[in-house]
């Protein structure tokens, strides 16, 4: 893993979290889709903008801010911040469109012809390693 704020169960769980929400339909989703995703379901209005990777622009109207315990708060800040380092986002990109690929070639996700699906493996696991 390049990114170091999500171990491979949690960018797992990331992935997902994503697939599950939108199955039974194929997406077309491509890796900036998936975390932008991710970041609205923590309640951040920040948008990773671009087609690529290494062009790609973080934009973040909105900071979050610390308002004490709630959890979804200081996850959508800790992400925002991570995601605001150009490196910290490509490298991120990068594991989502890596693990992406591993779980196509390991059947939980099944590629269509037009996107990606989830399998029923994908469904019943939770996580990838036993830790």
């Amino acid at each position: 893993m390049r990114n170091t704020i999500y171990d491979i169960n949690a960018l797992f769980r990331l992935l997902k979290q994503y697939y599950v929400d939108h199955c039974p339909h194929v997406e077309e989703a491509t890796a900036i889709d998936i975390v932008n995703y991710y970041l609205k379901l923590q309640g951040s209005s920040a948008k990773i903008v671009g087609a690529r990777a290494f062009t790609s622009e973080f934009k973040n109207p909105n900071p979050k801010k610390n308002k004490g315990s709630d959890s979804t708060w200081n996850t959508a800040i800790k992400l925002e911040e991570y995601l605001a380092g150009h490196t910290n986002r490509n490298n991120l990109i990068e594991d989502v469109i890596a693990l992406r690929g591993w779980l196509i070639n390991e059947n939980y996700l099944r590629e269509m012809e037009k996107g990606i699906i989830a399998t029923k493996e994908l469904l019943i696991t939770h996580t990838l390693t036993k830790i």
